[in-house]
């Protein structure tokens, strides 16, 4: 649901980043599917919906292979992995100092290591104990585990704040409203929005958060009458950060107002297998339409779903075109208990994205100290896990889980520390995923494209 508008009547701010990296209403994907928030409290974490990854403004880990796996000179392997955490204000990721990371071997074999400033660990292990359970996890932050690691990690495991979060300081820009209105609400969205206040005389002042080095922040500044329709106009707001006045920043809105298209995609689901989507209802409040640009999903139009026939859903967009066109829909479905589908598509009018069915998804037990995951699902590049908020499990490869326990946390790092406490739900998340884009999903903040199958298992959050 969109955050809190904090504003005058005239006006509010939506600061809208597409995905938070774990906050779905009810675990999703891991750091890999859904709609966040954003920042527009002025400071309050926003959790909203899935977790399926928004993609990061700024400076990313550079996508480089880290070694696992790499023989060492005492004739054991090395097991290197890199974290870096995100900056929830800018959505921008850095190294993670200091990130407790546990490797459980296959032959029971464990070992542990902590991030250096580069947020890199590496982990000795004997040799042949492969393959590795390889967890990090950071007081203050979600917990990560790959299970089945056999090679080079690819790039870097994302993690994010949770609980409590210091807020930077604010800054001021101030300017006029201008141009073509329809008298809609004006709203704003961006990296960086805090909060977005109208004057009385067609002038505003919108606070950003402070970030040394941000550069020029992209703000999208536009009329919506709400989040289910599409802005009736908007414009681009590039605020030089760099610059000590940060006045005379007007918003004019262009004449005439910006064209908005209706498109229709078609989006497949299965009919057999572990479930049947073909009766699932979609949820009109989370279901949206977004421009990623520069790292940052920007709300540009909406999406409605119908199924005519059995397993296929007519998807309706509307969303404005030239440089504010979308490139991602979007849809969440549902059975209103155990099952969702999640879908994150590229936009392309008359386009069909498909959902592949599962064989099975399982989860059995009472809590995560004897729970076990069975999940088969051969058209997935990925199967796994999550709790909400603090913990994604992912296969390192395509292939099945079966009677997989839950992974265990470095030493030192308790259940609290990655926000699981006893008011959490008592829900594992179980499902089977495919990131596109070449971005493994472990990266959920930069998976751009993701389909997958989530089953929601009431098993208590202890033993762990």
């Amino acid at each position: 649901m969109p955050p809190e508008s904090h504003a005058a009547p005239a006006a509010s701010t939506w600061g809208l980043n597409g995905y938070d990296e774990g906050g779905t209403p009810d675990g999703g994907l891991g750091d890999a599917g859904a709609v966040d928030g954003g920042m527009s409290d002025g400071g309050t974490a926003d959790g909203g919906p899935p977790d399926a990854g928004a993609v990061d403004a700024g400076p990313q880990d550079g996508g480089h292979a880290v070694d696992a796996g790499s023989p060492d000179a005492g004739g054991g392997t090395d097991v290197t992995v890199e974290v870096v955490a995100q900056d929830p204000f800018w959505y921008v990721y850095a190294p993670l100092e200091d990130a407790p990371v546990r490797v459980d071997g296959a032959d029971g074999s464990t070992a542990e290591g902590r991030t250096d400033a580069s947020g890199r660990a590496i982990v000795p292990m004997p040799e042949g104990s492969g393959p590795w359970t390889v967890t990090a996890a950071h007081p203050g932050h979600n917990a990560v585990s790959l299970i089945g690691v056999d090679g080079p990690i690819e790039g870097a495991l994302h993690v994010r704040p949770i609980g409590s979060i210091s807020v930077p300081a604010t800054r001021a820009v101030t300017g006029m409203i201008m141009g073509e209105a329809s008298g809609s609400t004006v709203q704003v969205m961006g990296p960086g929005v805090s909060l977005f206040t109208p004057g009385l005389s067609g002038d505003y002042t919108l606070d950003v958060f402070d970030r040394p080095g941000a550069g020029v922040a992209r703000v999208m500044a536009g009329e919506w009458m709400d989040l289910d329709s599409p802005p009736s106009n908007a414009v681009w707001l590039d605020i030089d950060l760099g610059a000590s006045d940060l006045s005379g920043n007007d918003i004019v809105l262009p004449s005439p107002a910006r064209t908005v298209a209706t498109s229709s995609m078609t989006l497949e689901v299965p009919t057999s297998g572990a479930v049947d989507a073909s009766s699932f209802t979609p949820a009109a409040d989370i279901n949206a339409v977004f421009l990623m640009q520069d790292g940052y999903r920007y709300r540009v139009g909406s999406v409605t779903a119908a199924s005519t026939t059995p397993g296929s859903f007519d998807l309706e967009v509307n969303a404005l075109t030239g440089d504010m066109a979308p490139t991602h829909v979007y849809v969440w479905l549902s059975d209103g208990g155990e099952w969702t589908v999640i879908v994150n598509a590229p936009f392309a009018d008359e386009s069909t994205f498909t959902v592949p069915a599962a064989v099975t998804i399982e989860a059995a037990g009472s809590n995560l100290g004897d729970v076990r995951l069975t999940v088969d699902a051969p058209a997935y590049a990925h199967v796994g896990a999550s709790i909400s908020p603090g913990w994604s499990v992912y296969s390192f490869r395509s292939g099945p889980f079966v009677d997989q326990p839950w992974p265990e946390l470095p030493s030192g790092i308790t259940m609290a520390d990655i926000g699981v406490v006893s008011t959490s739900s008592s829900n594992v998340n179980v499902f089977a995923t495919s990131p596109a884009d070449g971005v493994p999903i472990w990266e959920g903040s930069r998976v751009a494209t993701t389909r997958g199958i989530v089953r929601s298992a009431p098993i208590a959050l202890t033993g762990r």
